[in-house]
């Protein structure tokens, strides 16, 4: 059996195209990690086991809890409270559940 030869040309196209197509890929991600980090909404990425793994400055603003105190720790103990709108926490976790963003 013969290997398939191919032009250096061609297989140099492909790879830059593979390239190409990471670094569009990495530019969309830090975009949007940016906006993510930058807006005044509350973001916050939780693991399958719902844990907070990160938590933009929205909500560390609003709820005033930093990442390093968030982080390991599950949303709802930390919104969960005497001062907490009863509407609006059921609210929030009808929209967890959905997996659909507010706003």
């Amino acid at each position: 059996m013969r290997p398939i030869q191919r032009p250096i040309a061609t297989i140099a196209a492909e790879v830059n195209g593979a390239f190409d197509a990471v670094d569009t890929q990495q530019a969309e991600l830090r975009q949007l990690a940016l906006i993510a980090q930058v807006t005044s909404n509350l973001v916050v990425i939780t693991l399958a086991n719902r844990d907070i793994d990160w938590v933009n400055d929205a909500f560390v603003h609003t709820l005033g809890f930093t990442l390093a105190e968030s982080r390991g720790r599950q949303l709802q103990d930390l919104v969960r409270g005497h001062s907490t709108d009863p509407q609006l926490l059921e609210k929030f976790w009808d929209t967890i559940k959905e997996g659909k963003p507010s706003g």
